[in-house]
Formats: structure tokens, C-alpha cells, sequence
């Protein structure tokens, strides 16, 4: 399973246009990046920039916590879960 450019984040909204800091709304989910592309299209960012890392496990052990969407493309793509079978 090659997950070396695999990231989940938090995404980070920028408000440049306003002259304002970038901010992480409080009620976002997180976000599995590929190349700094979220797997749902929704979100671009820079994920070797931003520090608003999630886990691997925390993904796994909370689904709810991730965009569906993301979770979903994740699992079936990666071979998540049956990994975590064979694991174990």
C-alpha cells in the first residue's frame, strides 16, 4: 500500500483578499490529501506547510471525524481496511 503522499488534514481556509490570518473553521472535517489535492476536490493546500496533521489510526478508530467523501475514496483506493485484516 503506497501511502507516502497520503495525508489526512484539517483545511485551512485563507482569507487574503481581507488581510486576515488563515483559520481552520471549528466544525471542519478532515480531509485526505493526495499531492495536496483532497480526494473529495473540494480542497488545494499545501500539506507540507500547514501542521494540521490527523492520524492514520484516529481516522479508523473515529470515521465521523472525516469528510465522508474523502473516507470512503481513502478505503477503497488504499485497500485500507483489509489491510488492517491482514494485520491482525
Amino acid at each position: 500500500m503506497e501511502t507516502k503522499n497520503v495525508k489526512w488534514q484539517v483545511p485551512v481556509r485563507g482569507r487574503l483578499l481581507e488581510g486576515k490570518p488563515d483559520w481552520v473553521h471549528p466544525l471542519t472535517k478532515a480531509h485526505c490529501f493526495v499531492n495536496n489535492i483532497s480526494l473529495c476536490g473540494r480542497y488545494m493546500q499545501a500539506t507540507d506547510f500547514y501542521e494540521t496533521d490527523v492520524e492514520n489510526t484516529d481516522i479508523l478508530t473515529r470515521p465521523d471525524t472525516a469528510c465522508k467523501s474523502c473516507y470512503r475514496k481513502w478505503v477503497k483506493k488504499y485497500n485500507v481496511l483489509s489491510c488492517l485484516q491482514e494485520e491482525k
